[in-house]
């Protein structure tokens, strides 16, 4: 058997998740490199890692995309086995609907949310909850259960955070924010739940856009957790990607063979017409993966395994109005930023000085000419910039947090933290 394989479950070779006397193509039919048997990266990865305990509860995001359902499926089956192969922990399903930033009216909310129960009917020894982007701790138990008068006060309860997310200006820092809210949901989610674990369903080319993207976003700090397979950066709620190995053929396949349903809901930013950094990411790299150079996606999914995180902890006042908006869950907030729950990165950090300077020599001489000759000043002003003032959001924002909300007025940020 293969050693880095089953870990705790004992499965021998996931033979469950291929249908059997199928006529199978190169992809399929491939042995593990290891162990000579069927595919069972999805086994392998959680055994091998043994980070996941025995009688956890799980929280799994279920957004009714092929990946979601694939995951959901290998779940279901594993927990179909005999006793000596069956998954050993609790899961609970939730879907965070990010719909309210379309705007959609509330016939529209309610097609998705009824498409994604159509495609949750194959699963029907779990339950799914719903909640919102916007208002995570509002859960409404069962998804199917919901309805017009539910989405009505739902889409009224979120006239707030949709004020807050207007206001921020490009498609790359809305989508980013997006990014960060959710994650924040479904942490508070996993806490009100008592979870102590979170499924995605990333899979390589996720990881692969990710790793750039995030680079390109200033949260270099902190991509090391974005991509790999378990974000620990806090140590009772970690998220973890079951599917990190898979590659989108894999899914596809996957999908067909065992006739399973997905609908393609999608945030409308995602839409790759739209010009985001993140987007604009994944084009190039799905492009060049297409066009030849076959090993694109795991040439740099593979860098993802090497990256380490930055754990140094920055001290910083905890006597700010912030951070008593924060979650009371994460005892060492005054250390993390209050939007993506990183480290704070700019203590010390000489690229984020330099940038600040260069903004501060700008606008020096775009203001008074004059102004440029006292240095002493220019470096003060920057070392204020990068680390922020008292009571001053950027004091408690990492780099990446502080592009988000660039140029935005602090009174429009009361309901985020």
């Amino acid at each position: 058997m293969c050693s880095v394989a089953e870990g705790d479950f004992g499965d021998e070779g996931g033979i469950h998740t291929m249908l059997k006397d199928v006529v199978l193509t190169a992809i399929e039919d491939e042995n593990c490199k290891k162990c000579a048997v069927k595919k069972h990266k999805f086994r392998a990865t959680l055994g091998s890692s043994k980070i996941l305990k025995r009688q956890s509860n799980v929280l799994l995001q279920f957004k009714g995309t092929a990946a979601d359902v694939s995951l959901l499926h290998m779940i279901q089956s594993a927990f179909e086995e005999e006793s000596y192969k069956r998954l050993s922990f609790d899961l609970k399903i939730v879907f965070v609907d990010e719909n309210s930033t379309k705007g959609d009216i509330l016939e529209n909310r309610m097609m998705k949310v009824q498409e994604i129960k159509d495609v949750f009917q194959q699963f029907p020894r779990f339950t799914c909850c719903y909640t919102t982007i916007a208002d995570s701790l509002k859960i409404i138990e069962d998804i199917t259960t919901i309805s017009f008068k539910d989405m009505e006060t739902i889409i009224k309860s979120e006239e707030d955070f949709i004020s807050t997310y207007n206001f921020i200006e490009t498609y790359t820092s809305k989508q980013d924010f997006i990014e960060m809210c959710k994650k924040n949901a479904l942490r508070d989610i996993a806490n009100h739940l008592n979870c102590s674990y979170i499924f995605l369903s990333d899979i390589s080319v996720d990881l692969a856009t990710k790793l750039i993207s995030n680079i390109a976003l200033g949260r270099g700090a902190s991509v090391a957790y974005d991509v790999s397979f378990c974000d620990d950066r806090i140590d009772h709620i970690k998220i973890i990607k079951p599917l990190k190995d898979l590659n989108q053929t894999e899914v596809d396949h996957y999908v067909k063979f065992n006739n399973l349903k997905f609908c393609s809901i999608t945030s409308s930013l995602e839409d790759n017409t739209i010009a985001s950094i993140q987007n604009l990411t994944s084009n190039f790299i799905n492009q060049l993966q297409k066009n030849s150079f076959n090993s694109t996606i795991s040439t740099v999914y593979k860098c993802t395994n090497k990256i380490a995180p930055n754990n140094k902890k920055i001290p910083s006042q905890n006597n700010s109005t912030y951070l008593k908006m924060t979650r009371p869950y994460i005892t060492d907030m005054n250390q993390r930023c209050l939007l993506c729950k990183s480290v704070l990165d700019y203590n010390h950090s000489e690229t984020l000085y330099a940038i600040e300077f260069s903004r501060c020599v700008s606008s020096q001489i775009a203001s008074n000419i004059e102004g440029i000759e006292n240095l002493q000043k220019i470096q003060e002003m920057s070392a204020n910039a990068k680390n922020g003032n008292e009571n001053d959001r950027n004091k408690f924002l990492c780099h990446g947090c502080r592009n988000i909300f660039s140029g935005m007025k602090e009174e429009t940020l009361t309901n985020i933290f």
